[in-house]
C-alpha cells in the first residue's frame, strides 16, 4: 500500500481507521520517515497509535479538520490512506476534503466508494486502490510456478514486499509484540476466530495462533474402522486412494466400498478436513494429507489414484515402485518422459497398472460389439463430441497442471476407439478452428484422423463451440455390413440387413462400476481388462496429436521403449 502511495520523506500522511493493518501502516510510516496522524472512531486505537508511532492520533468525533489543518500547516495531507471496514461512506468523503490539492487517496480497507465529485474533482486527487501483497498477485505464473518479474522492471513483487516486511521486523522498525492482544494454540483455534467475529465481546488486535515447537508431527489419523484392517491376506485386496474429490467420491468410491474382497485402508487428501470426512464416509482405517502415507503403507497393495493431472506420473512411478497395483484415473500423464519411466518400473515392478478409461465398459458398448461378433474387417467410425467450453484459465486448460483437453479428455474417445476394433492407433492428423479469439481454446475445437493397425479408421470431432444443452457424446461404428450408433451412453442402435435393433440404458451410464469392478477381478484374477500397450498407445496418441497440430502433419504413433 506505502508503494501504490508513492510516499515520500517528510511527507504528512493521515491513516483513516486504527485497527491491526491501520497500525502497521502507522509503523511502517515511521520507518519511511513520513509525518503520520491517525484517525479512528475507537479511543483505544487511538491511543496505541500514539504508541505506534503515530506524531498525532485524534478521534473521529473531534476538529478533524481544524486538527489536520494545523498538522499540515494549512497545506492539506500529502497523502491520505484509509485502512477502515464500514458501511459508512464518511472515510472516502473526509479524505477528499483533508487532502491537499493534486494529493494522493489509497483505499486498503472495504469502505464504501461513492465518490464525492466536488473535492476530489477540484482538488484533482488520485485515487488509488491498493489490492494484497503487490505485484504477482492473482499471477498463476508468479504465485504457482515461481516466475519472477525482473527486478529491473518491478521493482518491489508480492516476494520482495515480504521480503521487507520481515526485514523491518528483524530491525525492529515494526514492533509486532505491541499490536498482539491475544494469543490461542492452535486446537483453540476456534476460540480464537470467535473472538476475531466479535462473539465474546472482547476487543482485540494482533491475534496469534500457536503451534507446537516439540514432538513428532502427526501425518496420518486413524479412524474408528482401523482395527478391521491389519495385514491383507493371500487374495484380499487392500487399497488406499490419493485424491478423492467430487469425481472419486460420487464415481468411484461408492463402488469400491460396497465390492467384495476388498478393504480400504487409508485416503490422502489436499486437507485434513476433507480427507478425515472422506475416511469416515467411505470407512477407511487412515487419513493423511500426505500421499507417501498411503504410497508406503504396508497393509496396502494397491493405490488408487485420481488427483490433478499433473500429480499423476510422478504419483504412478512412486506406487509402482513401492510394490503397489495402480489405478489411475486419465490421463495416465502429461508427457513422453514420464510415459517412458512409468513403463519402465512397470515393467520392473511386475505390478498391475489400469488407466480409468471407463467407457469401454459401459453397458451398451458391450453390447454393440457382442452385436458385430468376431471381426472379419475394418472399421470406419465416426465420434462427435459436444465437449462445451471451458475457459482458458480453467486448472484443466493449463499444460502444466491439467495438461489441455485433448490429453485430459480425447483419451477416452481413441481408447473406445480401440475396444471396438481391437486394434492399435499407428498414426493420427489433426486440425483446429482459427478463431483468432483470447477467450476460445482453438485445441478445444479440433478434427482428429486415427489410422489403426488393422485399416480401420476413425475420426473424433471435439468441439467446445456447440450448446451445451445439446448431447455430449455419439459414436457411430461402420463395418461388416453393419452399423452401430451409441448416444451419449443412454441408447444404442445396432442395424445389420435391414433390421434394427435398439439398447437403452435405464439412465446414462459411462461404465464407472463395472470399470472399477473389472479391476478388481483382474487383479484377482491376475489378468488385466485393458493391456498395458493399449493403454500406452492411448496416451502417446493424444501426444501425438497435439504435435499434429503443430506441425500440421500426420504424426506416426509406435512405442520406442
Amino acid at each position: 500500500m506505502l508503494l501504490q502511495a508513492k510516499v515520500q520523506l517528510g511527507e504528512t500522511v493521515v491513516v483513516i481507521g486504527l485497527g491491526l493493518i491501520g497500525q502497521l501502516t502507522v509503523q511502517m510510516l515511521k520507518a519511511a520517515g513520513c509525518r503520520i496522524l491517525g484517525i479512528d472512531l475507537d479511543q483505544s486505537v487511538v491511543d496505541l497509535a500514539i504508541k505506534s508511532g503515530a506524531h498525532q492520533a485524534i478521534n473521529r468525533s473531534e476538529d478533524v479538520h481544524k486538527i489536520v489543518d494545523a498538522f499540515t500547516q494549512g497545506r492539506g495531507a500529502d497523502t491520505v490512506i484509509l485502512t477502515a471496514s464500514t458501511n459508512s461512506n464518511d472515510p472516502i468523503k473526509l479524505a477528499g476534503e483533508i487532502a491537499r490539492d493534486r494529493a494522493r487517496v489509497v483505499v486498503v480497507g472495504a469502505v464504501k466508494m461513492d465518490i464525492p465529485r466536488e473535492h476530489y474533482y477540484m482538488k484533482e486527487l488520485e485515487l488509488c486502490l491498493s489490492r494484497s501483497y503487490g505485484p504477482g498477485r492473482y499471477d498463476p505464473d508468479y504465485e504457482e510456478y515461481g516466475q519472477d518479474y525482473p527486478i529491473g522492471f518491478v521493482r518491489w513483487t508480492e516476494k520482495r514486499n515480504m521480503e521487507e516486511f520481515l526485514r523491518l521486523v528483524a530491525e525492529k522498525h515494526i514492533n509486532l509484540d505491541l499490536l498482539t492482544t491475544h494469543r490461542f494454540a492452535v486446537e483453540k483455534a476456534s476460540d480464537a476466530y470467535d473472538l476475531i467475529l466479535g462473539k465474546t465481546g472482547e476487543r482485540c488486535c494482533g491475534v496469534l495462533l500457536e503451534y507446537p515447537t516439540e514432538g513428532k508431527i502427526i501425518t496420518r489419523i486413524a479412524t474408528r474402522y482401523a482395527d478391521k484392517t491389519s495385514s491383507p491376506s493371500k487374495n484380499e485386496l487392500a487399497i488406499g486412494f490419493i485424491g478423492a474429490g467430487n469425481f472419486a467420491t460420487a464415481s468411484l468410491l461408492p463402488h469400491l466400498r460396497s465390492a467384495k474382497g476388498v478393504k480400504l485402508t487409508g485416503v490422502a487428501n489436499s486437507t485434513g478436513v476433507s480427507s478425515k470426512n472422506t475416511a469416515e464416509r467411505f470407512h477407511f482405517a487412515f487419513s493423511s494429507t500426505d500421499a507417501k502415507e498411503v504410497i508406503n503403507d504396508p497393509n496396502t497393495n494397491c493405490v488408487f489414484i485420481a488427483t490433478r493431472h499433473s500429480t499423476h506420473g510422478e504419483l504412478v512411478l512412486a506406487a509402482l515402485k513401492a510394490g503397489k497395483a495402480v489405478f489411475v484415473e486419465k490421463p495416465l500423464c502429461l508427457n513422453e518422459r514420464e510415459l517412458k519411466e512409468i513403463f519402465q518400473a512397470q515393467q520392473e515392478s511386475g505390478k498391475a497398472l489400469f488407466v480409468g478409461f471407463n467407457r469401454r465398459f459401459s453397458p451398451l458398448a458391450t453390447q454393440l460389439k457382442q452385436a458385430f461378433g468376431p471381426k472379419t474387417s475394418p472399421y470406419s467410425m465416426i465420434y462427435r463430441v459436444n465437449a462445451g467450453f471451458i475457459a482458458k484459465d480453467n486448472w484443466t486448460q493449463d499444460p502444466l497442471q491439467g495438461g489441455g483437453r485433448i490429453i485430459g479428455e480425447v483419451c477416452h474417445f481413441i481408447d473406445l476407439m480401440q475396444f471396438f476394433t481391437d486394434a492399435q492407433p499407428i498414426q493420427v492428423f489433426a486440425q483446429s478452428i482459427k478463431s483468432g479469439s483470447d477467450k476460445e481454446t482453438d485445441e478445444d475445437s479440433v478434427m482428429i484422423n486415427i489410422t489403426f493397425s488393422d485399416g480401420s479408421i476413425g475420426t473424433v470431432h471435439y468441439l467446445a463451440i456447440g450448446d451445451k444443452s445439446f448431447p455430449k457424446e455419439r459414436l457411430e461404428v461402420f463395418g461388416a455390413g453393419s452399423v452401430a450408433v451409441l448416444d451419449d451412453f443412454k441408447t444404442a442402435t445396432f442395424t445389420r440387413n435391414g433390421s434394427t435393433s435398439k439398447f437403452a440404458s435405464s439412465g446414462q451410464d459411462k461404465g464407472h462400476r463395472t470399470e472399477v469392478e473389472s479391476f478388481i477381478s483382474s487383479l484377482q484374477k491376475n489378468n488385466s481388462p485393458i493391456s498395458l500397450n493399449s493403454l500406452l498407445l492411448t496416451t502417446l496418441a493424444t501426444f501425438r496429436v497435439l504435435e499434429s497440430l503443430r506441425t500440421g502433419k500426420p504424426e506416426r504413433i509406435s512405442l520406442d521403449f
